[in-house]
């Protein structure tokens, strides 16, 4: 409602931020309502810092850029149909349609590559939170890849039981610690590693005899989700944080987590397909309301052609 408002009324309002309030919103309320959750809990705030300050420093950028940009056109390219407003009853020089073509191909891209990923992971969202039997796991892992990804979680036990020094941890208690130390206020301790061997070994055992992910029954494909990511995120935040002080350890974690990753962050391509033409459809459908205010509305005179040239670049 709010994005199909702003653009009926021509406001150039990012859907992007709306997204994010929007999620951030069902993270508070769900740690709100659920027992046992602590206010707050529901929202990753590390990641959340993240975004806000690129959402802050990219218009900043992209002012400071589009002025040098213009201010070099205007030192380097003589020719004044650049400078002057168009005039409307006549077309673009052909140099110019050219180069609008060109620019314009370049914004498409960019534009279709930096929202596609933005729609593509709310759709998975949803899929994974309403139909979690089939898009928990990437069930079109091939089965080279599988037997794969078993080896190399076989050997990392080994590696990660020796480095607890063979301490046990219930699965339960590992679930809780990996959760605790993911969150931003979370602290690496002696019990962290333990934590990580005894979660991979509950992904060694949900996937004992299995020779794909689709073999692993429904039910039990959201908690091995759980347990992935646990692990996978954990093994990040230790590299961030510097606890993996061996560089080959480090390297071998990291690569492992890629896997682990290739699990759980996957995108069917009918997603794509349907984000891309989303995308296509609603631009070459809406786009004219939110042009005109960003090009005639804002300034105070007509836009120039060399003014045009920095954001279509």
């Amino acid at each position: 409602m709010w994005n199909v408002g702003t653009w009926y009324l021509g406001l150039p309002a990012s859907s992007s931020h709306t997204l994010i309030g929007s999620i951030m919103g069902v993270g508070l309320a769900n740690s709100l309502i659920t027992p046992g959750h602590v206010f707050g809990e529901g929202v990753n705030w590390g990641k959340t810092q993240e975004v806000f300050t690129s959402l802050l420093v990219s218009p900043i950028v992209g002012f400071v850029c589009s002025a040098l940009l213009l201010l070099l056109a205007k030192l380097l390219i003589k020719k004044q149909e650049l400078y002057v407003p168009a005039a409307p009853d006549k077309a673009p020089p052909w140099w110019i349609r050219s180069l609008l073509v060109l620019t314009c191909t370049g914004v498409s891209f960019a534009h279709g590559s930096n929202d596609g990923q933005k729609g593509m992971g709310l759709i998975m969202l949803i899929l994974i939170g309403i139909l979690p039997g089939m898009y928990a796991l990437n069930l079109d892992t091939p089965e080279k890849s599988f037997q794969s990804f078993i080896t190399t979680s076989q050997a990392f036990t080994k590696i990660l039981d020796q480095a607890a020094g063979n301490q046990t941890m219930s699965h339960e208690e590992a679930g809780r610690h990996l959760s605790d130390f993911l969150k931003t206020t979370g602290k690496f301790d002696d019990q962290t590693g333990v934590a990580i061997a005894a979660e991979n070994h509950d992904i060694l055992k949900r996937l004992d005899g299995k020779k794909s992910f689709g073999d692993v029954p429904k039910e039990d494909r959201p908690a091995l989700r759980r347990d992935i990511y646990l692990v996978s995120e954990s093994i990040n935040k230790m590299a961030k944080q510097g606890h993996l002080t061996d560089p080959q350890a480090k390297e071998a974690l990291l690569k492992f987590r890629g896997q682990l990753k290739g699990v759980t962050d996957f995108i069917p391509a009918w997603v794509k397909v349907a984000v891309a033409i989303a995308l296509g459809l609603g631009t070459m459908i809406g786009w004219k309301r939110i042009v005109v205010t960003v090009g005639e509305k804002i300034g105070k005179s007509h836009l120039t052609y060399a003014q045009g040239l920095p954001p279509s670049s």
